[in-house]
């Protein structure tokens, strides 16, 4: 079949839920070393997968023929569902995992809308090149259009004020000669280590022309002319939505990461401490090397990848996003068990200055992989010798 038969026949529905099953991939990272620790040290720390979760989702509700609203409504309440989050206490501590929870539905919400950003793009390449033999305007194309544009439009709108964080939405209304929206600050007290801790979430919602996007696809016009100019124009809005949209997503799947470490870390933190109420110095060093090995872990993992010369930019600063992020939890986990505030400057992955090292270019991706891998060897070694001294 031809891309422009396959276009006339596949659903918006269906469309989307193509989009998200290219990006499903597995959900554990696994250690590359297998070795006998105690049933109390953390071997691995498992990701969220949550483009996969996306999928999952998508295809428990679709059926054939679904129309995108009634997809999308369907999809809201299964994400609902899915991720029940406890309401946020303001004078209490939250559990980690009300804000695992919080912010892996979020980046779900962002990765649906993400897909539906591309089909709608992809729908207006399609009616453009329509457009290029046409004698005189069809009716019928540009009814489709604005029919097929109203659609996505209205699902964008559903899911993206489904899930509001203390009365903050993911998205909001773009004010005129607005360039940024400002900054949403939201501070949660959290249980971790047996202590009450602060955790804040820091977002900046998307901003929306909804007035301009509603005008635009609402136009009862059908001069040959003017159609062209608002496919290039609708097209330049999406594809500027969609750059603030692969930054959101990335940024909560930043908080997904620090919030499934810091969630692992004090899982295992409760099961050293038991009954007796009281965990050893030792054990507090083995939980954080375990930690530490887990996370370096995924970074090579990373590195390793990012020495291909397939991945862009943008690939490229993510990588570099997730190496910050899981640096910064690395940190605080051990902080707040053994009281070391930069542990990773012996390790030669961060300097005294905070400085980091870099996997955002072929080359330094390459340099870092033995960086890692010395780090990785000095860890176990260490973890060996505080074994060895524990059951001395």
């Amino acid at each position: 079949m031809h891309r422009r038969e396959f276009l006339e026949k596949v659903t918006l529905t269906a469309a989307v839920l193509l989009g998200l099953q290219v990006d499903a991939g597995p959900d554990v990272s696994k250690r590359s070393e297998a070795e006998e620790v105690p049933d109390w040290y953390p071997t691995l720390v498992r990701e969220s997968g949550t483009e996969k979760k996306a999928y999952d989702l998508g295809t428990k509700i679709f059926q054939p023929g679904m129309e995108l609203l009634e997809f999308s409504k369907l999809f809201v309440r299964e994400l609902e569902k899915a991720y029940p989050a406890n309401p946020i206490k303001s004078s209490a501590a939250n559990p980690l995992s009300t804000l695992l929870e919080i912010s892996e539905r979020n980046q779900i919400n962002l990765i649906i809308i993400s897909k539906l950003i591309e089909v709608w793009r992809s729908r207006i390449l399609f009616f453009q090149s329509e457009t290029m033999s046409w004698q005189k305007p069809n009716a019928d194309i540009l009814a489709n259009f604005r029919n097929e544009s109203k659609e996505l439009y209205e699902a964008i709108l559903l899911i993206g004020l489904a899930f509001p964080l203390q009365g903050h939405f993911l998205f909001a209304e773009r004010k005129r000669n607005e360039l940024a929206m400002p900054l949403v600050s939201i501070s949660f007290q959290v249980s971790e280590f047996g202590k009450t801790e602060t955790e804040t979430i820091l977002f900046f919602p998307i901003g929306l022309d909804l007035k301009k996007i509603q005008e635009d696809i609402s136009s009862q016009s059908a001069d040959e002319v003017e159609f062209r100019f608002l496919f290039d124009d609708l097209f330049g809005r999406l594809d500027s939505l969609q750059s603030e949209l692969q930054y959101s997503v990335t940024r909560w799947g930043q908080y997904v990461t620090r919030f499934k470490y810091l969630m692992t870390a004090n899982v295992y933190y409760l099961k050293i401490k038991g009954s007796s109420g009281t965990i050893g110095k030792k054990k507090q060093n083995l939980l954080r090397l375990g930690i530490m090995e887990a996370a370096i872990e995924k970074i090579r993992s990373s590195a390793q990848n990012l020495q291909s010369g397939v991945y862009t930019i943008s690939d490229r600063q993510l990588g570099q996003m997730e190496l910050s992020s899981l640096v910064h939890v690395m940190n605080d986990i051990s902080q707040r068990t053994v009281g070391i505030a930069k542990p990773l400057v012996d390790y030669r992955i961060q300097n005294k200055e905070g400085f980091l090292i870099t996997i955002s270019t072929q080359s330094s991706a390459s340099d870092a992989i033995v960086v890692f891998d010395e780090a990785l060897q000095k860890l176990r070694k260490e973890r060996k010798q505080i074994m060895k001294g524990l059951s001395s």
